[in-house]
C-alpha cells in the first residue's frame, strides 16, 4: 500500500469516525451555518418542483447523483 493510500484512508476514517460521533449527539456540532447557505438551493428546488416535477427530478437527481460521486 502506497504512502497516499495510507494517507486517504487515515483523513476519510477520521472523518467517518467523527461525523458518526455528531450523528450519535457524543460531539454537539450545529449546522445551522450550512442549513443558512443551503436554503437559497432548496427554494430553487421547490420552485423548479412546482412547475415542472419531471425536470426537476431530472436535474436534482442527477445532480445529487453528480455530487455524491464525482
Amino acid at each position: 500500500m502506497s504512502p497516499a493510500g495510507r494517507i486517504i484512508r487515515l483523513v476519510v476514517g477520521t472523518l467517518l469516525t467523527f461525523l458518526g460521533l455528531i450523528q450519535l449527539g457524543k460531539i454537539p456540532v450545529s449546522f445551522h451555518g450550512v442549513e443558512e447557505l443551503a436554503q437559497p438551493i432548496l427554494a430553487t428546488q421547490a420552485e423548479l418542483r412546482r412547475r415542472t416535477p419531471y425536470l426537476s427530478l431530472a436535474i436534482f437527481g442527477f445532480g445529487y447523483w453528480i455530487a455524491g460521486f464525482g
